[in-house]
Order: structure tokens, then sequence, then C-alpha cells
């Protein structure tokens, strides 16, 4: 491997460990889902703070069925698919013991390169 390949590798590397860090020690909930509901992410901050004891038991959650009182979560895949992005939308998500958590969400639509939905982030 020359030292430029060598450089990109490392700066990858990098940007990775940036990545995790920022993620994993959080104090905010961080996620991402698919278009039909289910968790393909969550930090240990939205974890815990869902009340769940580890991604896993979480990523189990079907969010097309279940989560949220205030609004549906087509109501959420439509305004985010229109709109690329939502910033700041308010609702209640139900936490594992049936409690609330208000929250004040942000996402996006990651689409592939046909321009189909991949995920929400």
């Amino acid at each position: 491997m020359d030292n430029k390949n060598k450089k990109a590798e490392d700066e990858l590397m990098d940007n990775e460990e940036r990545f995790r860090s920022i993620y994993e020690n959080s104090t905010i909930g961080i996620y991402r889902t698919t278009p039909d509901g289910r968790v393909l992410m969550a930090n240990p901050e939205l974890v815990r703070m869902l009340r769940y004891d580890s991604f896993e038991e979480l990523a189990k959650r079907d969010l097309e069925k279940e989560g949220y009182e205030e609004y549906k979560r087509s109501e959420f895949k439509s305004l985010l698919e229109k709109n690329g992005e939502i910033k700041g939308l308010e609702s209640k998500w139900y936490r594992k013991d049936g409690s609330f958590l208000f929250v004040r969400e942000s996402a996006r639509v990651v689409r592939d390169e046909k321009g189909r939905v991949v995920y929400y982030d």
C-alpha cells in the first residue's frame, strides 16, 4: 500500500472513530429506521431514554404498529418523504414501561442511487 492509500485509510478510520464517539456518547437520542418501521440503529442514550435494556430489545419494536401517541408514523413518513427532512417535529413516544417521552425530532431521508428511500436518519 502506498503512502497515499495509507493516508486515505487512516483518515477514514479517524472519521469512523469520531462518528462512533459522537454516536455512543451523545446526550440526545439518535436512531435510524427503515420506511417499514424497523429500527436499524439506536444509540445508547435513546435506548436508555425509552427504558429498554438493550438495542436488541428496542429493535424488536415495529414502529409502524407501536410507539407513538399524537401522530401516526404515516404522517411522519409523508412529511419526511415530501420535504426530504423534518426539523423539530414534536410528538409523544411510548417508553417500554408505557409512560411517555416528549420528543422534538429532526430527520432526513436517505435514498439510493435510483431515488428509492433506504432509511430515515
